[in-house]
């Protein structure tokens, strides 16, 4: 089931890339799917991910928290709306 899973995702990154680099969006490098373990290889971006921004946004204050989050759902719903204008 998870290599189809990830079959059908690198399908379609695939896809998506073949239309050109689409900003926001991590390029698939490599896949390993024939494996027991299926994985795919994605382009290494330094920085962190999301879920690391929780603990270090606790510090802030409430109104600030508000505004970081609301700055990563823009620039995801930048990105998506980017996405969807592909062919």
């Amino acid at each position: 089931a998870a290599a189809r899973f990830l079959r059908n995702e690198a399908d379609l990154l695939g896809r998506i890339m073949g239309q050109g680099r689409t900003e926001g969006l991590v390029a698939l490098l490599d896949t390993a799917l024939g494996i027991d373990t299926p994985c795919l290889k994605y382009e290494y971006i330094p920085g962190g991910d999301l879920t690391g921004l929780v603990p270090r946004w606790q510090k802030e204050a409430p109104g600030r928290r508000a505004v970081l989050a609301l700055d990563v759902v823009a620039r995801l719903a930048a990105t998506l709306a980017r996405l969807h204008a592909l062919s």
